[in-house]
């Protein structure tokens, strides 16, 4: 079984039981886009954003919805 985790806070701020040896295969951080590449995304989804130095992927992702 294969388990997708999601979570906004930041790494060093995860409970240290999810860190643990075996508990994960895989870790990604994504950092927030700036305001010139999410504009890009977001156009490429012919979607415009509001105003912001910077987007998290959950904000741009809401577009497609």
């Amino acid at each position: 079984m294969q388990i997708k985790r999601t979570m906004n806070c930041e790494f060093g701020k995860m409970d240290p039981a999810i860190l643990r040896p075996g508990r994960l295969l895989a870790l990604r951080e994504f950092k927030p886009l700036p305001r010139g590449q999410a504009d890009r995304l977001a156009k490429d989804l012919g979607k415009t954003l509001p105003p912001k130095q910077e987007y998290t992927l959950e904000e741009v992702s809401e577009l497609l919805t």
